[in-house]
């Protein structure tokens, strides 16, 4: 998934950021977030709740990660708009019980300028297929406790 060298700064942040989760790598991920970051995955009917921050956004990505043990997304179409960029994508994945995982997005970026010229994202809305996502995750949940009742036994 890397830019050419054409790529304007703020997609090649983007891009890179996705390239971040493709590796699984919290580290990196968090290196393109502004220390104020918001994320919102939508829509609001999911429950979800609000980082309000890096750290908190990283805290609430770890647990998520425990939940796969592969994750891959691929943008299909990008617009770009001199401090957004929105993306189609879409994922597969596996999930710890071995669970085939595939979602579709539709994800706003939100960047903002540093004073060296460098790009770093502060705001991102998520929105997720709410009927696989709400689907997929009590299935699992379902998967979870019956290998907990087997282990038990």
């Amino acid at each position: 998934m890397a830019a050419p060298p054409t790529t304007s700064k703020q997609l090649q942040t983007v891009l890179s950021w996705m390239e971040a989760y493709n590796a699984w790598d919290v580290d990196a991920i968090a290196s393109h977030l502004t220390d104020d970051y918001h994320h919102y995955t939508l829509p609001q009917s999911l429950g979800r709740p609000v980082a309000t921050s890096r750290e908190q956004y990283v805290d609430s990505f770890r647990q998520y990660q425990a939940l796969f043990t592969a994750f891959h997304v691929v943008p299909s179409e990008i617009i770009e708009t001199h401090d957004k960029i929105v993306l189609h994508a879409s994922s597969t994945g596996t999930s710890a019980t071995g669970a085939l995982y595939a979602n579709e997005y539709i994800i706003i970026v939100t960047l903002r300028e540093g004073s060296n010229g460098s790009y770093a994202i502060s705001n991102v809305k998520e929105f997720v297929d709410s009927r696989f996502n709400a689907d997929f995750f009590a299935a699992e949940r379902e998967r979870v406790a019956e290998k907990t009742t087997q282990a038990a036994s």
